[in-house]
């Protein structure tokens, strides 16, 4: 039996596959394996991978219809053998020692979650990292499923699985794991490469954005099931940062969405955590700048929102 099934799903990225494979490979961690899952890419990825197995006789090459990444992921899950998973994106890559420490602390601490933190890097150069702490990771701000080693139990046991045809799979995926964990750790160092791509799902708006609400569902539903009252403060902080502030910044920055619209989501998600903007959570990690967009989101200022907006982009 593996240890690791690193799982990649693979769609358009014949530019990088390569740079992804090697370094996974390349680990210093050595039992493992790699589920390159084609979501019916039309380009050249095939080829790239099926010419790597040659000297990678780790690497299996799965095809499936296009599905998204979402279902990709869990064809992937339901192919893996390693008591622990992890995703890697196809365009970005890992540290050398990635794999090693991740699964060391999964082992020493009985984790069913090993979180690392990640730098985002584009063609040059590393252009920011994105630190990991207990305050970061309860935020739920950033839920990439890509900078962590899972227990594949905690898929399988719990029914958790991505969800498919929506945006933001990570935002209705990777809380719902954090909150039934056990126990999740920390490695403080950025060994996952996040690639900046500028036509990726953080720079280009579209309806779909309207997606998070069937995620913010979703979570509220599990929550609920689950009874997971101790996450109260969680939810709703979430409820404000991902469903009214990120939204309402997404909405106005598409130019697809009238005034009258945006005004109806705020009031849409507001109305399930009324006292939202007293979130204590946001109170402490919320900046200057975010403060006062949240103060205009909550007096519906949707003209001075629309230059802020602007201003930021």
């Amino acid at each position: 039996m593996v240890d690791i099934s690193v799982i990649v799903p693979v769609y358009k990225v014949e530019q990088y596959i390569i740079r992804c494979l090697e370094s996974i490979s390349k680990q210093t961690f050595a039992n493992f394996e790699i589920l390159a899952i084609d979501d019916g890419s039309p380009d050249h990825s095939a080829d790239k991978i099926k010419e790597y197995q040659a000297k990678e006789s780790r690497l299996q090459y799965y095809y499936k219809k296009n599905g998204g990444l979402g279902s990709a992921r869990n064809y992937g899950i339901h192919r893996a053998k390693g008591k622990y998973i992890c995703f890697i994106d196809s365009d970005d890559y890992i540290d050398p020692y990635y794999l090693e420490k991740l699964y060391q602390e999964a082992v020493s601490t009985n984790a069913d979650i090993v979180c690392c933190a990640l730098q985002q890097v584009n063609d040059s150069t590393i252009i920011n990292v994105l630190p990991v702490d207990e305050e970061s990771i309860w935020s739920f701000e950033t839920p990439s499923a890509c900078n962590k080693l899972f227990r594949r139990q905690l898929f399988v046991d719990n029914q958790i699985y991505f969800p498919e045809a929506l945006w933001y799979e990570d935002l209705a995926t990777i809380p719902k794991l954090l909150m039934i964990a056990h126990r999740v750790a920390i490695i403080k160092e950025p060994l996952y490469n996040y690639y900046v791509n500028a036509q990726s799902i953080t720079h280009t708006y579209t309806k779909k954005v309207m997606d998070m609400e069937k995620v913010l569902q979703t979570l509220r539903t599990f929550y609920e099931q689950k009874k997971l009252e101790q996450y109260y403060y969680n939810m709703e902080y979430i409820h404000l940062y991902a469903g009214i502030i990120n939204t309402t910044f997404r909405m106005l920055s598409s130019n697809l969405f009238s005034k009258r619209e945006v005004r109806d989501w705020i009031y849409k998600i507001e109305h399930i955590y009324p006292n939202c903007y007293r979130n204590p959570i946001a109170k402490k990690r919320f900046s200057i700048k975010l403060k006062i967009f949240k103060i205009c989101v909550q007096v519906k200022a949707i003209g001075l929102l629309k230059i802020l907006v602007k201003i930021k982009r």
